[in-house]
């Protein structure tokens, strides 16, 4: 793909969220990713986090640093196949508000504890993340999965890898 191709793929993607933001009456628009892809993957995934702009990992290269994004979890989907790594895209570059950074950091810090098993810490960000926003779908489900885990020995193949069931 030439180089001006690569660059109009993220402007691309951040327009047609704008659009579709603006003209979807409900109170949540739709992913710009599973609405051009038709991705079935993204769009269940996208009701078990209620996140407005999910994408996969290609989606948000191509992204580059068109956006502010947070990783969200690494998931397979129904059916099998490769995890998918998960991003929502929070916000054009340079328009992310405090609150949304400050989300996204305890959100990692959480993400990072629930991967490397350390249930206690894990939960603590995420309750933080639920401070600064308490509807946040991604911090809400992964809490409600860290305690669950936790109360329960995953066993020494889990990965970290949520399975879409």
């Amino acid at each position: 793909m030439s180089e001006p191709m690569w660059i109009l793929i993220p402007i691309s993607l951040l327009v047609l969220f704008l659009i579709m933001a603006l003209r979807h009456d409900g109170a949540r628009p739709p992913s710009p990713v599973a609405a051009t892809d038709g991705d079935e993957r993204l769009a269940g995934a996208r009701q078990i986090y209620g996140v407005n702009a999910l994408m996969d990992e290609t989606a948000a290269r191509h992204l580059g640093d068109g956006g502010v994004l947070r990783e969200i979890d690494l998931l397979l989907p129904k059916g099998g196949g490769e995890p998918m790594r998960l991003y929502e895209l929070m916000s054009p570059v340079g328009a992310a508000t405090d609150v949304q950074l400050a989300l996204r950091e305890h959100y990692e810090a959480g993400l990072e504890a629930y991967r490397e098993r350390r249930w206690k810490d894990a939960m603590g960000e995420l309750w933080a993340c639920l401070e600064i926003v308490p509807d946040d779908g991604p911090s809400r489900a992964l809490l409600a999965r860290t305690q669950r885990l936790s109360g329960e020995d995953p066993g020494p193949e889990w990965d970290g890898v949520w399975r879409q069931t």
